[in-house]
């Protein structure tokens, strides 16, 4: 299989660019509603104070700080909670059992259908049967990979 046609490749690509183009769109639509705003004359002091209130301009740099707050404990909670008991066990000196699944193609069923695309799992580390397990899925890791390319396709298009 080709790694850059893989599920991951495409989802990061694909959420770096939707989010960009997003962004972008958005700002687009702002610029042209301030823009029919001045060119019809009615800037008077309250549409003005209404207008700023309710358009953020980035005065208060602390909302940078939250949203990358949120996003850390997103991918925090969403990838390393799942794993903090075998992070934990290995502290410990408890035995650790590791399963990681990866996509794997095979020849299709049908006739027209070419190949099929399933999930194999890898067990690694200990096979004790009080051992700790720890789960790496595919989609667990696409999820990431999309929260990550949704997050700096946002900051490209705003440095564009």
């Amino acid at each position: 299989m080709n790694p850059f046609l893989s599920p991951e490749a495409i989802t990061a690509v694909l959420s770096l660019v939707g989010s960009a183009i997003m962004t972008m769109w958005s700002q687009r639509a702002a610029d042209l509603a301030e823009e029919r705003k001045y060119r019809a004359g009615q800037a008077q002091a309250t549409e003005e104070s209404t207008g700023q209130a309710r358009q953020y301009e980035g005065k208060w740099k602390g909302f940078y700080w939250v949203r990358s707050a949120i996003a850390l404990i997103v991918v925090a909670f969403y990838f390393l909670w799942p794993s903090f008991p075998a992070l934990a066990a290995a502290f410990t000196g408890d035995p650790i059992q590791i399963v990681i699944g990866y996509y794997d193609t095979s020849d299709g069923f049908w006739p027209w259908q070419v190949s099929m695309e399933h999930i194999n799992w890898i067990k690694t580390g200990s096979s004790a049967p009080d051992a700790v397990v720890s789960v790496f899925d595919p989609v667990r890791n696409i999820a990431l990979i999309a929260i990550i390319g949704f997050y700096f396709g946002n900051q490209v298009a705003r440095r564009a």
